[in-house]
């Protein structure tokens, strides 16, 4: 008799044990992308009145939605975070898990965006009053509607990498035609570039 009651009572502490440990991949979550607009959906879509969710979707905004849909207003990669919340009978928390993952977007806007720049070769700068060598050519970024949010930009000479500045002072080496490139890459991944062939006189 002592030794089926201590067989019960490894067997129920077994199970009471198992019960209480966090369920995991409760959070883990699946995306449907098109273009700005991002569905988010549950692995476990089955809702139930004490499930509770929070969702960060890494550009400051939240919800708390089984399955929310999110529009992005920049295009990138954000960082999303889903919580996923067990409540007991008196409304506190019993079993929480989490699960992270990166979310591409796209925008309408993506890969139309069209790179110019405008240049003119001064030997006298009228800003710092200084006289420059006779190569020095001062280029001005055109490109309509400026950058999108995150977007980097390089400028180049004959390929080579020169500058990151917005309107990039150039002094070239010697007199003579070059090929000077302006490159654009978006948070997409997706890179414009316009290139110009100019003459750099010896002034």
């Amino acid at each position: 008799m002592k030794k089926n009651m201590l067989l019960i009572t490894v067997v129920l502490f077994a199970f009471f044990s198992f019960a209480q440990e966090p369920l995991p991949g409760k959070a883990v979550f699946s995306i449907v992308s098109v273009k700005d607009t991002v569905r988010f959906v549950s692995q476990y879509g089955t809702d139930t009145s004490n499930v509770r969710h929070l969702w960060l979707f890494g550009d400051g905004r939240i919800s708390e939605q089984t399955a929310p849909v999110h529009v992005y207003t920049d295009c990138g990669i954000y960082k999303v975070k889903h919580f996923w919340m067990l409540m007991d009978a008196n409304g506190a928390v019993a079993r929480t898990d989490s699960f992270m993952a990166e979310v591409k977007t796209d925008c309408p806007m993506v890969c139309t965006l069209k790179p110019s720049f405008r240049w003119q070769q001064y030997k006298y700068d009228p800003l710092t009053e200084q006289v420059l060598g006779g190569t020095t050519v001062f280029f001005t970024n055109t490109t309509p509607g400026g950058l999108p949010k995150g977007a980097k930009f390089n400028w180049y000479v004959d390929g080579q990498s020169y500058s990151p500045d917005w309107d990039p002072r150039i002094d070239f080496p010697h007199g003579g035609q070059f090929t000077v490139c302006l490159r654009i890459t978006l948070l997409n991944g997706c890179e414009l570039k316009y290139c110009a062939r100019i003459g750099v006189a010896d002034l």
